[in-house]
């Protein structure tokens, strides 16, 4: 399996707080079936170079320790951005941090804020799908404005929104509101990626197993399965799809 959201990457966000509980979490991920995971820290503008550079840093330190502790597992550098028009300035410094490539358009993971659906959000996804990006939403569901009307996403896929949900609100971490409306986008048959979004060892831990047996009872399960391993591959390997 390949998990495209993270935020295992020690001392630079709200994820692991240190490189003994990256390797932990590194650990887990192994045991859980992943073979491949991308790091994603949060990246917005205020910030945005230091934050690069600090991720960069972080990512070398981390691979240097997974190797010597001989953890099987491969990394991937990347980031969750926020959703602004600041993202166009960052296309413009040529140091986005992609994720991968879909369809031929380079992609990123962008975050939306847990409340109201910034104005004119659609219309940015429109203009980088011009420009031959392609956004990824994480987490959509979290976003209360969608939890209270799941129709709230549809101009962001008209646009050309992929999205991505996680794992823990499939399996009732965040509460039967968000649970509900992770089940209403998978019946939507909208939804590409699954994800852990793993932060810690305790309530958001490495889940991308345990997530996509929920999702097999609602898509079936080679629907689930192809969202934690033929779409993240070819996201990460920028294969052509048919």
């Amino acid at each position: 399996m390949i998990d495209i959201h993270s935020h295992i990457l020690p001392a630079v966000d709200d994820g692991a707080k240190d490189m003994f509980e990256a390797l932990k979490l590194l650990h887990l991920v192994v045991a859980d079936g992943v073979t491949d995971q991308v790091l994603t820290p949060h990246l917005s503008e205020g910030h945005y170079e230091e934050s690069v550079n600090g991720a960069k840093a972080a990512f070398s330190l981390l691979q240097k320790a997974v190797d010597d502790a001989g953890i099987a597992i491969r990394l991937h550098l990347s980031a969750e951005v926020m959703i602004s028009h600041a993202i166009l300035k960052f296309v413009e410094y040529d140091d986005m941090p992609w994720i991968g490539s879909w369809e031929g358009r380079k992609a990123f993971l962008m975050d939306l804020p847990p409340f109201n659906l910034p104005f004119g959000g659609d219309q940015l996804v429109s203009r980088l799908v011009s420009k031959n990006i392609q956004p990824i939403l994480a987490h959509p569901e979290r976003n209360y404005e969608i939890q209270n009307d799941i129709s709230k996403i549809k101009p962001y896929i008209e646009s050309g929104c992929l999205l991505q949900i996680n794992c823990g609100s499939l399996m009732g971490d965040f509460g039967a509101t968000v649970f509900k409306a992770a089940c209403d986008l998978l019946k939507t048959n909208q939804v590409t990626f699954l994800a852990s979004d793993c932060h810690n060892l305790t309530e958001r831990y490495p889940n991308l197993r345990s997530g996509m047996k929920v999702a097999s009872d609602i898509v079936g399960e080679t629907a689930a399965r192809e969202m934690v391993t033929k779409a993240p591959g070819d996201l990460i390997h920028g294969v052509k799809r048919l």
